[in-house]
C-alpha cells in the first residue's frame, strides 16, 4: 500500500485506507482509521476527478506496481474562483459541491459564484482543514479531488 501512496500525484490517488490506517492527499502521512471496517484484507482508494474518468489505466497502474516511473499526469489547469467569478468552471465547482454534499439542498448549477456557492464553498474549506477564506484555488481544487 505504501506504492500506491508514494505514487498517489502519478496515480490520481486521493485518499488509500489499508490496516486500521489512513492516509490522503491533504495529509503528509499515514494517521489511525477508526471507520466501521478496519480494511485488513484488503485496500480502500479514492481517485481524483482526471483519474476516475479515464486518467487512471491499467497500463499506467500496472507501470507503477511494477516499479517504473510513471509519466506526470495531465490534469487540467483548474482557475482560482471567488464571490463574483462566473462560467463553466464554476458550473463544475457548483456540481461537484453537489456531489459531495448530497444531503444539503443543492446549489443552482448555473455558473455564478453568488453566496450560496460561497458559503458552500467555505464550509468544504472548513471541514477539509483548509482555510475558509471562499476562494477556490490550487488548494481547494485538490482538496475536491481535481
Amino acid at each position: 500500500m505504501d506504492t500506491l501512496r508514494l505514487y498517489s500525484y502519478e496515480l490520481g490517488l486521493q485518499c488509500v485506507i489499508h490496516n486500521r490506517s489512513i492516509w490522503s492527499s491533504i495529509a503528509p502521512d499515514w494517521r489511525p482509521y477508526s471507520g466501521s471496517s478496519p480494511h485488513l484484507d484488503h485496500g480502500h482508494v479514492e481517485l481524483l476527478w482526471w483519474a476516475a474518468n479515464g486518467g487512471l489505466t491499467v497500463d499506467l497502474l500496472n507501470q507503477v506496481m511494477g516499479g517504473g516511473t510513471p509519466p506526470p499526469p495531465p490534469p487540467p489547469p483548474m482557475p482560482v474562483l471567488r464571490l463574483g467569478s462566473q462560467g463553466d468552471a464554476v458550473r463544475r465547482l457548483q456540481e461537484t459541491l453537489n456531489r459531495w454534499y448530497p444531503s444539503l439542498p443543492p446549489l443552482v448549477v448555473d455558473g455564478d459564484f453568488g453566496p450560496r456557492t460561497d458559503a458552500r464553498v467555505r464550509y468544504f474549506q472548513q471541514r477539509a482543514g483548509l482555510v475558509a477564506d471562499g476562494i477556490v484555488g490550487p488548494a481547494t481544487w485538490r482538496a475536491l479531488g481535481f
